[in-house]
């Protein structure tokens, strides 16, 4: 995987179709988006995840890697996922990440307050209580 990594990396229009081969289980793509640059062209990310449906994955702990890349590169086709996410996973140590990481900019901050608003009534006391104090 490193090498692969390695190539893609040094060539943007690398097509990362061959590391679908190389990439099976979920442990094999959290070792690949931790092995990531956090800065990526839109295209890199359209294809990596066209190539693995990052955006769309049911694990949360890939989720949660590729959300904060997606937040990260402002990456919008993952917009709706990362929404959804916040609104159905009320694990402090997957969702207080993204909320930080939408925080830094005026645009993600505005999307973090709506999805929070929706959201908190959902959380347990101990996530919107850490949370109120993040976002207030």
């Amino acid at each position: 995987i490193n090498e692969m990594i390695s190539i893609w990396k040094n060539n943007p229009m690398y097509n990362p179709q061959i590391f679908r081969s190389e990439v099976v289980t979920s442990s094999e793509k959290k070792y690949l988006l931790s092995r990531m640059s956090p800065n990526i062209t839109y295209e890199q990310m359209d294809y990596m995840d066209k190539t693995f449906s990052f955006s769309s994955s049911k694990n949360t702990d890939v989720q949660l890697a590729w959300y904060l890349i997606a937040i990260r590169n402002k990456y919008a086709p993952a917009n709706k996922w990362i929404a959804q996410y916040l609104r159905e996973n009320g694990r402090m140590w997957h969702i207080i990440p993204l909320y930080k990481e939408l925080l830094k900019t005026p645009e993600g901050k505005k999307r973090a307050e709506e999805i929070y608003k929706l959201a908190r009534p959902n959380y347990h006391p101990m996530t919107y209580t850490a949370l109120d104090k993040i976002l207030k």
